[in-house]
């Protein structure tokens, strides 16, 4: 049995050796040309397109976007097609410290002051 996700409802048990459904089979196959650069950033992805190349209809290549945009992969556009989102890492948190390490607390108030002689 398969285990079930928040966006995915759990499906019934197939006979083992069974194809996986085609929605399944698309998203595989999308997933694999958007992350080896099959599909690059800015391509214009037609559900068309996809069908064709797997031999099935769009309704499945549609869910198949559908989840993809969920992820962040892509952009749909009616009547369209799907627009490839350039992926850009996460920036990295900076590794410096201030030189002096002012306080929410002493930003209003000056400096510590040098006693008198």
């Amino acid at each position: 049995m398969s285990s079930a996700t928040p966006d995915h409802p759990p499906q019934p048990p197939t006979s083992a050796g069974a194809e996986p459904p085609a929605a399944d089979r698309a998203y595989q196959h999308v997933k694999a040309g958007l992350l080896d650069g099959t599909y690059p950033d800015g391509h214009l992805l037609s559900e068309g397109e996809v069908a064709t190349a797997l031999n099935m209809s769009r309704t499945p290549v549609r869910e198949a976007f559908l989840r993809l945009q969920t992820e962040g992969f892509l952009r749909l556009y009616p009547k369209r097609g799907a627009l490839v989102v350039p992926v850009t890492p996460p920036k990295p948190a900076p590794c410096w410290r201030p030189a002096w390490p002012w306080r929410a607390s002493r930003s209003t108030s000056s400096p510590p002051k040098a006693p008198r002689r």
